[in-house]
């Protein structure tokens, strides 16, 4: 393949498993502490005539995730200002989330979630730029959780957009959360 301007990583089929060690400590971590100048560039580009910054896709980051296993981990994926598309991935026993998004873009399809804490997080929020989220959900098993789904904006002026079709929500403490 030719050299692609924008970054872009896929990870397929892969498994993760027992990455507890630390609270913190994530499956798989993205974003912001790799590409923030390029993001930062991206961003002020599609600037808003409000000032706020407006999310169209263009995220340094890109980041595949297709047919992956995760279980028994602190967190599953945390995705910070990246483009994230996951398709058919199963998240098992996770103690926090199984995919938390933080100002970004992610498109999540026929993914299976059980046993998590929090089957789903996205947060638009404070950053050096204006936070901005955006979460297409499609055909997901989100269930056997203690919340299924959390949506928030931490900040005034952040942006968040949530668009679902076709997803399933069982057997939660908590469905969903919208704040």
């Amino acid at each position: 393949k030719d050299f692609q301007v924008t970054p872009h990583v896929s990870i397929r089929e892969c498994l993760f498993e027992n990455i507890d060690k630390k609270d913190w400590s994530s499956a798989i971590s993205i974003g912001r502490f790799v590409t923030l100048d390029h993001e930062q560039s991206l961003l002020r580009e599609t600037l808003t005539h409000r000032g706020k910054a407006e999310l169209n896709g263009q995220i340094g980051l890109v980041v595949e995730l297709f047919h992956n296993t995760l279980r028994f981990c602190s967190g599953g994926v945390t995705a910070y200002e990246s483009n994230l598309l996951a398709h058919g991935n199963k998240a098992e026993d996770i103690k926090y989330a199984a995919f938390h998004i933080f100002n970004g873009v992610a498109s999540l399809e026929e993914n299976e979630i059980n046993r998590c804490a929090s089957a789903l997080t996205a947060r638009s929020g404070p950053s050096k730029i204006t936070g901005s989220a955006k979460l297409n959900l499609r055909s997901n098993l989100l269930q056997n959780s203690e919340i299924g789904l959390r949506v928030a904006t931490s900040v005034s002026g952040a942006l968040l957009q949530l668009e679902m079709a076709q997803d399933s929500l069982r057997n939660l403490g908590n469905g969903s959360i919208l704040q």
